[in-house]
C-alpha cells in the first residue's frame, strides 16, 4: 500500500504547463473578442444602410411629387431648357387653391450633396411667368449621393412615333427638347453615412423612379398644341 504524500511534497503545475494554459486561454479569449467585434461592426453597417434607405426613399418621393405637380397651365413646358444629367429645373404648382402659385424648382447634385432650390415668381402671366434669379431657399435633400453605374441622375425622354423613346434626349436640354420632354427619370445611389464599409452591408442604396409631365400624348412637335399639359 502506498503511503500518504509527505507534507513537504510541493509538486504541482510547472511553469511550462502554466504558460501553455495561459496561451490557450488567451487564444480562446481573442477568438471571442474578434467574434464580438466583427458582429458589432456588421450590425453597425446594416443599421447605417437601413438608415440611409429610410432617409433616401422619402426624399425620392418628394422629388417625384414635385415633378408630378408640373402641369399647372395649358401650353406650359414645365421642364426648363438647360436641365442636364446632374440638375433638373422645372415649374410646378403649390397651394390648394384653384389657381395654384407657380414656383421654379431646381434639384441639383453638387459633389455628393443633392439639393432642392425654390425660385419665387416675380411677374408675368401663365404660361409666361418670370422667376427670381436667386433662390429664396435651398433645402439639402441628401448627402453621400452618387450615380448608379455612371448613369446620369436625371434623364429626359420624348415621344417618338407615338411611344416614349428608349434613348434619352441629349443634355443640356435645348428649348425644343425641353418642350418635348414628357418623362423625367431619376436614379441615385446613397451610401451609408460612415466610410470604410464594404460588402453587402456597406453597399449603397440604389433608388430609381420616373415621372410623367404630360397627361397624354398629343403630337411630337414643339408647337403649343403639342406641349406638355396641353
Amino acid at each position: 500500500m502506498t503511503g500518504a504524500r509527505p507534507l513537504a511534497d510541493e509538486r504541482g503545475i510547472t511553469i511550462v504547463e502554466l504558460l501553455v494554459s495561459m496561451l490557450i486561454g488567451l487564444t480562446v479569449l481573442g477568438g471571442i473578442v474578434t467574434l464580438v467585434t466583427v458582429t458589432a461592426r456588421s450590425s453597425g453597417r446594416v443599421s447605417e444602410r437601413v438608415a440611409a434607405d429610410q432617409i433616401a426613399r422619402p426624399m425620392m418621393t418628394r422629388i417625384m411629387n414635385e415633378l408630378h405637380s408640373t402641369c399647372v397651365s395649358p401650353g406650359l413646358a414645365p421642364i426648363l431648357a438647360g436641365s442636364d444629367g446632374s440638375s433638373v429645373s422645372f415649374i410646378h404648382g403649390t397651394g390648394s387653391a384653384v389657381a395654384v402659385t407657380p414656383a421654379k424648382r431646381t434639384v441639383e447634385l453638387n459633389g455628393d450633396v443633392l439639393t432642392d432650390s425654390t425660385y419665387e415668381r416675380t411677374g408675368g402671366t401663365a404660361p409666361n411667368w418670370t422667376f427670381a434669379t436667386s433662390p429664396s431657399q435651398t433645402y439639402k435633400l441628401l448627402e453621400n449621393v452618387g450615380t448608379i453605374d455612371s448613369t446620369p441622375v436625371f434623364r429626359y425622354y420624348a415621344y417618338e412615333n407615338g411611344v416614349i423613346a428608349t434613348d434619352p434626349l441629349p443634355t443640356p436640354l435645348s428649348d425644343d427638347d425641353a418642350a418635348r420632354t414628357v418623362e423625367v427619370a431619376v436614379a441615385i445611389s446613397v451610401s451609408p453615412s460612415k466610410s470604410g464599409t464594404s460588402g453587402e452591408e456597406g453597399a449603397p442604396v440604389q433608388l430609381s423612379d420616373s415621372a410623367f409631365v404630360r397627361f397624354s400624348p398629343s403630337n411630337e412637335d414643339t408647337e403649343e398644341a403639342g406641349l406638355p399639359c396641353s
